[in-house]
């Protein structure tokens, strides 16, 4: 089993950039297309799919899932994924609704960018104390590094910080770039239709 792991985590390295590079053609090549762009909760679901399953089997080595067979820890990590992506959309949705706009990351401001943060993260910290400390639905090793005195990793804690971060500022950048995209080709259109009369 240790011999799997360190194999399993020397072919995770060497694939990192390969997998990013692909994760973000992929993405940008779906916001190309105007009804993506009109649906934002696709492209919130496309990144924290991703990101978090990249996230998932990355610190499976804090947990006693690490021991498992490997269809094991497949079904681990996706069952745990598809879970963050809902956390992610409904405290997108949550945000949308207090802002009066599901395009609300296009005027970012602070207290938007936060609660959209704190949303998932506060979830997120109940749910793990209550699976480790209640359900017993899953376990830490002896590697997972403990918030003090609450008994709840901090990798979980770290993923419900950064994730939703990098999610909300890449939709910004890519959503600008398509919408200015879309202004300068309006402009560019209107400019040569008055040149022809």
């Amino acid at each position: 089993m240790i011999l799997v792991g360190r194999s399993f985590e020397r072919r995770l390295a060497s694939s990192r950039s390969h997998l990013w590079k692909f994760f973000l053609h992929s993405w940008e090549e779906s916001i190309s297309k105007e009804w993506v762009f009109k649906i934002p909760e696709l492209s919130v679901c496309f990144l924290a799919f991703f990101l978090n399953f990249f996230w998932e089997v990355v610190h499976t080595y804090f947990y006693t899932l690490k021991d498992s067979a490997f269809d094991t820890m497949l079904s681990g990590w996706f069952h745990c994924t598809l879970g963050d992506v809902m956390i992610t959309v409904g405290s997108f949705w949550l945000v949308s609704l207090m802002s009066f706009n599901r395009k609300w990351f296009l005027s970012l401001n602070r207290v938007n960018f936060i609660g959209f943060i704190m949303i998932g993260l506060v979830y997120t910290f109940f749910s793990e104390w209550a699976n480790i400390q209640i359900f017993k639905s899953w376990s830490y090793n002896e590697s997972m590094p403990i918030i003090p005195w609450t008994r709840v990793g901090l990798t979980p804690v770290l993923q419900w910080i950064v994730i939703p971060a990098v999610v909300i500022l890449l939709m910004r950048h890519y959503f600008s770039l398509r919408q200015d995209g879309a202004k300068g080709n309006g402009r560019k259109g209107k400019l040569n239709v008055s040149d022809t009369l």
